[in-house]
């Protein structure tokens, strides 16, 4: 209507913070979360006039979780990790709305804490090592009444032990002989070394066959010197634990 040509302006009440009107457009980056409601006006060339309330509401990003995964924790061992959100109003209540955390630990606030108690048998039925994944859902809620949810798993691992019961601390010089050493503990999958120290001349640290055995590594060959010989043995889990254990030949 009018001639068409037209002037506006805001006659009553404000724009949300951050915006402004410049010729019809509204335009700009609101900065604060609410609901505006003002009276735009509008003047056409033949000196015709009419105004209009109208509302404009401003809500947060929509919140969301970004932790991705949840750190591995240890029977024994204190656990700590923490949970992560964006968007909402940055105020953010959590909690675990469906399924639970591992015998030992809680959430409280943002983050997981305790001291794992507890490690089942794993799906495969390992007999050398234990495993506990726990499947929750974890959920936020951001002071301006947004929620979101993510499935999140936490392994638990038993601790990672060297069972060197099977070797004998005698052996007889220019014998030949062959002993093993066990780990049990940690993810099943074992890196074995010498840490300190070295075995009796003629005696060697081998793997035995890793996919039919891998918990297990041989103390082998013939001694070609008499004496006491101090030794550190090492193994290290796929998950990252390690373990030591000193023995004397």
């Amino acid at each position: 209507g009018g001639d068409s040509t037209y002037t506006w302006s805001v006659s009553a009440g404000t724009l949300p913070a951050g915006l402004t009107l410049n010729g019809d457009t509204i335009t700009g980056t609101p900065t604060t979360a609410a609901t505006s409601t003002f009276t735009v006006q509008v003047t056409s060339g033949d000196a015709q006039t009419t105004t209009k309330e109208l509302s404009i509401t401003v809500t947060f990003p929509q919140l969301t979780i970004t932790t991705a995964s949840l750190s591995h924790g240890v029977v024994g061992s204190t656990y700590k990790d923490t949970l992560a959100a964006t968007s909402g109003d940055g105020t953010y209540t959590w909690s675990v709305s469906s399924g639970t955390l591992p015998a030992g630990l809680t959430l409280a606030g943002d983050t997981i804490t305790g001291t794992p108690t507890t490690a089942a048998s794993n799906t495969e039925g390992s007999p050398y090592t234990d495993t506990l994944t726990s499947t929750f859902t974890v959920q936020v809620t951001s002071g301006d009444a947004q929620t979101a949810t993510k499935e999140l798993s936490l392994s638990v691992f038993d601790s990672l032990v060297i069972d060197t019961s099977n070797l004998t601390s005698q052996w007889v010089k220019g014998s030949s002989y062959s002993r093993v050493v066990k780990a049990t503990g940690g993810d099943g999958v074992y890196t074995w070394s010498i840490a300190s120290g070295s075995l009796p001349p003629g005696l060697n640290l081998q793997k035995r066959n890793t996919f039919t055995w891998p918990e297990f590594a041989w103390v082998r060959g013939t001694p070609t010197a008499a004496g006491s010989f101090e030794v550190t043995l090492g193994v290290e889990s796929g998950n990252g634990q390690t373990a030591t254990k000193a023995v004397t030949f």
